[in-house]
């Protein structure tokens, strides 16, 4: 816990990956810059990033750019999402290259 508030005084990145939103601490999920989404069959752990993501997207928008997130890159393709970006524009990307935007924007 104590790195995840520290890292951006201590000059440090680090990489966490879990399987299940609700194991990782609140502490480290408040501190995280970035998310990446791999796809899930659970629609419950779906719900639950996009509750924790509260405000970016509604549900449907998430669920639809996750949907085409995944469907790039032979099936390898991931959501990123920056959670402080340098542009708004750059929010949201299918895996690091493409930039996305919710439907409703576009």
């Amino acid at each position: 816990g104590r790195m995840a508030t520290r890292y951006r005084h201590d000059h440090v990145n680090f990489v966490l990956s879990g399987q299940k939103l609700s194991e990782v601490s609140a502490l480290v999920r408040n501190n995280a810059t970035h998310y990446l989404i791999w796809q899930s069959e659970s629609g419950r752990e779906l719900d639950s990033l996009c509750d924790e993501l509260r405000g970016l997207l509604p549900r449907s928008s998430f669920r639809e750019m996750c949907q085409r997130a995944w469907s790039s890159n032979s099936g390898y393709g991931f959501l990123m999402i920056d959670r402080k970006p340098k542009l708004p524009s750059l929010n949201y990307r299918s895996s690091f290259n493409e930039v996305l935007s919710p439907v409703s924007e576009m």
